[in-house]
């Protein structure tokens, strides 16, 4: 019972020291982006994903394999997707960080929330219709980025509406997935809405999308660890 219990613990002592691991490397990629020394963001940016990859692959213990597999999936895409938004290739990296929502959407189904029912039809139609009109919103004031703009929204939106399915440890992951939605307006922001009049927007935009995205990351591996481990352990309970 005490293992049990132990297993079912969100964090333990050991978590605390990768999570300092990985806020100092946050904090040193927000400190390069305010000092514009982006040479030194080729190793702080994808040492995140990377960190959070290494606590994934040694602490993960999730009932069914694919459901690993399917988080390891998206860490890894995430990873990718970092590195390719380090260079101009934009696009490519919309689809990288597209099947990583794809990849944490297909998890949250895994490991435990329905895909039936009319309450959740009815969401998943008033979200898919929010998506589609958000997206062609944001995508209208650039014509070559319309459709992709408006594929991306919807699906980062319909991980967020499962993410409220998830049960339990929802908090933390709802958090995350209203971190990830909050760091992808920032991030479309300036460059696919047009500016406002928002002072600390136009000063930390960079910065406070790199805070919000790390944020995001490290919520969900908390949380859809944790709600592993609760599968894992169900039975005995």
């Amino acid at each position: 019972m005490n293992s049990q219990r132990a297993h079912l613990r969100i964090l333990d002592s050991k978590d605390w020291v990768w999570i300092f691991v990985y806020a100092i490397i946050l904090l040193l990629d927000i400190f390069f982006i305010h000092q514009d020394l982006d040479s030194y963001r080729a190793f702080s940016k994808p040492s995140l994903m990377a960190t959070l990859l290494i606590v994934l692959w040694n602490t993960a213990n999730y009932k069914h394999k694919y459901a690993f597999r399917l988080h390891f999936l998206a860490l890894f895409l995430s990873w990718v997707g970092d590195i390719i938004l380090l260079t101009d290739l934009f696009l490519t990296g919309l689809i990288a960080f597209l099947w990583a929502h794809i990849s944490y959407m297909f998890l949250m189904a895994n490991i435990g929330i329905k895909l039936k029912g009319f309450h959740f039809w009815i969401r998943a139609i008033l979200t898919l219709l929010i998506g589609v009109v958000v997206g062609y919103y944001i995508g209208h004031f650039h014509a070559d980025f319309q459709w992709p703009i408006l594929i991306y929204t919807v699906v980062i939106l319909m991980m967020l509406q499962f993410s409220s399915l998830v049960r339990p440890y929802s908090g933390l992951i709802i958090g995350g997935a209203i971190f990830f939605v909050i760091s992808d307006f920032l991030l479309a922001y300036g460059r696919f809405i047009p500016p406002l009049d928002w002072h600390i927007l136009a000063t930390w935009k960079p910065e406070l999308v790199m805070l919000t995205y790390g944020i995001a990351q490290l919520l969900l591996l908390l949380g859809f660890r944790a709600a592993g481990r609760r599968y894992l352990f169900s039975k005995f309970s």
